[in-house]
């Protein structure tokens, strides 16, 4: 059976509120600059609250900026070009990885 972890319950919806206001705050464009997400983890981790949830809302707010963009093309106008090189980019690295791994 699978053990659960317990979270800790001791940071406050307010506290969460708040820093998620500071993050939407700093975010100027779809992504917020590395020096920016240090400061807001810094923030978070004096608020009490865990790098890995301020990492969640941080990239909630990242994709809800990125969704409200107007000058990003759809997927659909980029051509399948560039998914298609990376596709096959995995696929070879995948290849590669397993005939190595059966000759040792």
């Amino acid at each position: 059976m699978p053990r659960r972890v317990s979270l800790p319950r001791d940071t406050e919806p307010d506290t969460v509120r708040a820093f998620t206001y500071q993050v939407a705050m700093a975010t100027q464009g779809p992504v917020l600059r590395y020096s920016q997400r240090l400061r807001l983890l810094a923030l978070a981790n004096e608020a009490g609250i865990a790098r890995f949830d301020a990492n969640l809302i941080i990239a909630a707010i990242e994709n809800h900026r990125g969704q409200s963009r107007e000058n990003e093309q759809p997927i659909a106008q980029r051509g399948a070009l560039p998914a298609m090189v990376t596709a096959i980019c995995v696929q070879a690295a995948l290849v590669l990885l397993t005939w190595v791994a059966l000759l040792h």
